[in-house]
């Protein structure tokens, strides 16, 4: 079996691309502890009398679309487990829990995706202070009688999100293959990046930021803008918003580059781990387990948000539907993600790499030109610094 280091993944988001993003902790930790492997079922240890875990959690989309919705997950883990959760939500998740991190005292569980502004889950990837997890998927749910690996659809723990020192990458050129960017798949994909930069709403990148990105989603509401890269989370997070008279939400996948060849739509993984450092390690695993369980998953479904568990959107509804409906409609779903890398002085994060420069592309302060040599020189690095 292998290394399942770091990241389980909780939630699986169907959508085309990223939009919302969000201190660096610059904190040491133990290395994570080493796995037998067994595949065998676990019983989860038995938590220490009155024992209370703390849990981190981003107040993303979901929670806006169903307020208490990780409180109400809590509460339902203290019921099945007996354990008590002191639970932190806020949308700068980053900026409240940094600096006691800094100071030493870790939440036992966070729920914090890569690819955010600050950094702090790749931070913590890249000096390796998350726990290992590998025997959550051979833990009985907690509640259930079914091991965790029994509650995930195939594939989901082999990806580069899931599992971010493995070798099975999204493809060569997340983990910055030597030449990559230099064939004509890559110079396609800077072709059309570039266009699609050309006749972008030249607002967009004054409020490409973890503050002001609802500004640029506005704009698709009020008819200034026909599309948006984004997930399904984006209902719930634009509810109250104004709209123009006979708006309604609609969503595609990505055109095929060729004729005859699938469009794809990215699944964005929404992460939940453990840091090296947590208190309370057992009682966190068993919280990790419940978060496949059929009562978490009914209440994250009020949110409009799905885990990778069979049989979840049989029952979808309304936008959530249609949403999901375009892998049904020949849609290939693509998952996974850039490779970690060692922190190199002067060597940016792959949002700062691969991403943030496309805004300098919509308003005229980069050209294509240094935009690719750019991306080049960083990948070079990157691929220098790969974490194995």
């Amino acid at each position: 079996m292998k290394k399942f280091l770091s990241l389980l993944l909780t939630l699986a988001l169907a959508l085309s691309l990223a939009a919302c993003g969000g201190k660096d902790a610059g904190t040491t930790a133990p290395p994570p502890a080493e796995s037998n492997g067994d595949s065998g079922q676990t019983e989860a240890p038995p938590p220490a009398e009155d024992v209370t875990i703390t849990v981190a959690a981003l107040a993303s989309g979901y929670e806006e679309a169903y307020p208490g919705m990780w409180q109400e997950v809590c509460d339902a883990f203290t019921e099945a487990t007996g354990v008590k959760v002191n639970l932190i939500c806020d949308k700068n998740l980053e900026d409240v829990i940094g600096p006691s991190m800094q100071g030493g005292d870790f939440p036992d569980v966070i729920h914090l995706a890569t690819g955010r502004e600050k950094g702090l889950t790749e931070q913590f990837i890249k000096d390796r202070n998350i726990a290992e997890l590998t025997d959550v998927l051979s833990m009985t749910v907690p509640g259930e009688s079914v091991k965790v690996s029994d509650k995930i659809v195939g594939g989901f723990t082999d990806t580069s999100v899931t599992n971010p020192y493995g070798a099975d990458f999204f493809n060569k050129a997340t983990t910055y293959a030597e030449g990559i960017w230099d064939t004509p798949e890559a110079q396609q994909c800077f072709d059309i990046i570039a266009k699609l930069a050309s006749y972008t709403n030249p607002v967009t990148p004054a409020q490409a930021n973890d503050q002001d990105f609802t500004q640029n989603q506005q704009l698709v509401m009020d008819n200034k803008a026909l599309f948006m890269p984004n997930g399904t989370w984006i209902v719930g997070e634009m509810a109250e918003a104004p709209r123009a008279e006979g708006f309604k939400w609609g969503m595609t996948a990505l055109p095929a580059a060729k004729a005859g060849g699938n469009g794809a739509s990215y699944c964005w993984l929404e992460q939940a781990w453990i840091p090296a450092a947590a208190p309370n390690l057992d009682a966190a695993k068993q919280f990790v387990a419940f978060l496949y369980s059929d009562a978490a998953c009914a209440i994250f479904a009020k949110g409009g948000a799905v885990q990778p568990v069979p049989g979840l959107t049989d029952n979808l509804e309304g936008d959530n539907k249609m949403f999901y409906s375009i892998y049904d409609n020949g849609a290939d779903a693509a998952m996974g993600n850039f490779a970690a890398y060692n922190a190199v002085a002067g060597l940016g994060t792959v949002r700062e790499v691969f991403l943030d420069p496309v805004n300098g592309l919509v308003n005229g302060s980069v050209t294509v030109d240094q935009w690719i040599s750019d991306v080049k020189a960083a990948s070079d690095q990157m691929r220098a610094n790969i974490m194995g």
